[in-house]
């Protein structure tokens, strides 16, 4: 029986095993849940399976993984601004639309961009396949607002969307059988792929843009326990990191 490991645990576990951010820099670390599968054309009401089973490896199931951040401020004052992100997969898995249609542009990119409560607007002005539709690269998320990420502090302890907050989801369907290299991973796109706020205690602080900070992870499946909100024994822990678990400063009144 394959041991699995509760986020939370995970969390927990990681603290003692990744390695701190660069000093004075935030960072952002991801993780890859898978989320359940489903028969429908929709990811309305998802089940957990067992993927290891052959049963569930062919083109009528699609299986969901969200994909997710921790935002690791290194001061005071430091929101999430942008990232540029690609979804990875190994053999015998692709990426699918909600109708189970795989190739082609069709949007295989769902985004989680739900209106603030305290902001009143989208938490991201973008969040979006970038760059060539359909092939989950490129996956472009922005919020350039200072004063929107100051209320909604994603990523961060207490943030609206909690910790780690969503960003996305993409479906899967399996093309063969499974392997050892059958797995989800997100990775930093190319280019200048992170940006945050500093100075913005009162939501008006100053962009940093850099070409680093971004720590991928992924879900291996062949040794994954599949059950929503839990990690694989064997999943990336590196970069969930100690320094993002430290407490949200007060928001404005």
């Amino acid at each position: 029986m394959n041991r699995k490991i509760s986020y939370f645990a995970a969390v927990a576990l990681a603290m003692g095993l990744c390695c701190a951010p660069v000093a004075g820099a935030a960072s952002m670390a991801t993780v890859v849940l898978y989320a359940g599968s489903t028969q429908a054309t929709n990811d309305a009401s998802l089940t957990p399976v067992d993927l290891s089973n052959p049963s569930f490896q062919n083109g009528t199931w699609h299986h969901y993984f969200d994909f997710l951040a921790n935002f690791n401020p290194a001061n005071s004052g430091e929101d999430f601004s942008a990232a540029i992100l690609n979804v990875t997969y190994g053999s015998g898995i692709v990426p699918i639309t909600k109708a189970g249609v795989s190739g082609g542009t069709a949007n295989k990119w769902f985004p989680n961009n739900p209106t603030s409560p305290s902001a009143g607007v989208n938490t991201f002005g973008t969040n979006q396949d970038g760059g060539t539709l359909g092939d989950v690269q490129g996956i472009t998320i922005i919020q350039s607002d200072p004063g929107v990420a100051l209320s909604t502090q994603v990523g961060e302890t207490g943030g609206e969307l909690g910790r780690p907050s969503k960003f996305g989801r993409v479906g899967f369907a399996f093309t063969g059988p499974l392997t050892a290299d059958t797995f989800v991973g997100i990775q930093p796109g190319s280019g200048q792929v992170f940006s945050y706020f500093t100075g913005n205690d009162a939501g008006a602080g100053t962009t940093v843009t850099q070409a680093t900070g971004i720590t991928g992870s992924s879900y291996a499946i062949a040794a994954a326990v599949p059950e929503p909100g839990v990690l694989p024994a064997t999943a990336s822990l590196v970069g969930i990191s100690l320094l993002g678990m430290r407490a949200r400063r007060r928001r404005l009144a």
